[in-house]
């Protein structure tokens, strides 16, 4: 992982999207980003472009329904295709696949954005839920821009792909070519994705989904370049993905997450990446819509004192 990176990000915070508590009972709530940009779940860290998108757009919606996504990419910009670079260098972050050199430009991995959550503990049985999807008006197997999200550990050693996508010459995003397999541990449901060619839009600087926003860019229904070898290729967005991650004896230990969106070979046509909702939990681990509230400091402030005055009511009835 770049030092560069972990650098710009301190262990303030033990929140991972909701709540995590660090320990043999680390709880995680699903949560997700408020609508606008700059908007991160609580103690992540972003560099470049993201924040929360309003899924009125069907393709937003992830399969739990969630009101609120997650973003990150690559270009702003009004209309098609999204002109205005992130400005945030993407070479040698996380889980960056080493993309071969473009014929036209000349250079690999440019620009994108990242999105990173705090340090956290993980145990054995416990597992993390994410869902993911990406979306892009961009890339042939020349500028195969790409998405990928790692668990990268504290103490060094490679990185754990929970997800990986990239654009080529087809419509199959994800797994993405050329990455390091998925860990062992993952299921990704369905695990090959595709683009389906839809038209929908986002203005990263709202966070709205509107095509009427002369500032929203448009994705699909096609991606550059709309000529061989790629005519009429689809562009969009691709499938939700569900990935689920169970923590063993050799994964144990302490990790921040990253999601990272790129561009190859060029600074613009947009490409994104989105997530919503996660848990991570202890003992017998459950899907998120299940797991019991955590109760807030205050919370069990009010408990104690209303237990005391329980108490003390008894007593003056004795």
């Amino acid at each position: 992982m770049n030092p560069r990176v972990l650098n710009a990000v301190r262990p303030t915070s033990l929140t991972l999207l909701a709540l995590l508590t660090v320990g043999a009972c680390a709880t995680l709530r699903a949560s997700s980003c408020t609508v606008g940009v700059g908007s991160v779940p609580t103690g992540w860290t972003l560099n470049g472009v993201g924040g929360g998108v309003n899924t009125i757009t069907a393709a937003l919606t992830p399969p739990g329904g969630s009101s609120n996504v997650c973003y990150i990419v690559t270009d702003t910009g009004g209309g098609w295709p999204g002109t205005v670079s992130t400005g945030f260098p993407m070479s040698g972050v996380p889980g960056d696949p080493h993309v071969p050199i473009s014929p036209d430009s000349g250079v690999g991995t440019t620009n994108g954005s990242q999105m990173i959550s705090p340090v956290f503990t993980a145990t054995t049985g416990q597992r993390l839920i994410f869902d993911f999807m990406f979306a892009t008006n961009d890339g042939t197997s020349i500028f195969s821009d790409w998405a990928n999200v790692v668990l990268a550990p504290l103490g060094g050693g490679p990185d754990l792909n929970l997800f990986t996508a990239r654009t080529g010459d087809n419509n199959q995003v994800v797994p993405g070519d050329g990455f390091f397999s998925l860990a062992p541990g993952l299921v990704l449901t369905t695990g090959t994705a595709f683009l389906h060619g839809d038209v929908w839009c986002l203005n990263a600087t709202t966070g709205g989904t509107s095509c009427d926003d002369p500032d929203a860019t448009v994705y699909g229904p096609v991606r550059y370049p709309d000529s061989p070898p790629l005519p009429g290729a689809p562009g969009g967005s691709s499938d939700w993905n569900h990935a689920v991650f169970t923590f063993d004896q050799t994964t144990v230990g302490q990790y921040r997450m990253v999601m990272n969106v790129a561009n190859v070979g060029d600074e613009i046509y947009s490409s994104a990446l989105f997530f919503s909702g996660a848990s991570i939990s202890g003992g017998d681990p459950v899907e998120p819509a299940e797991i019991e509230a955590v109760p807030e400091p205050v919370t069990v402030a009010l408990v104690g004192i209303g237990l005391v005055c329980l108490g003390s009511i008894r007593r003056r009835k004795a």
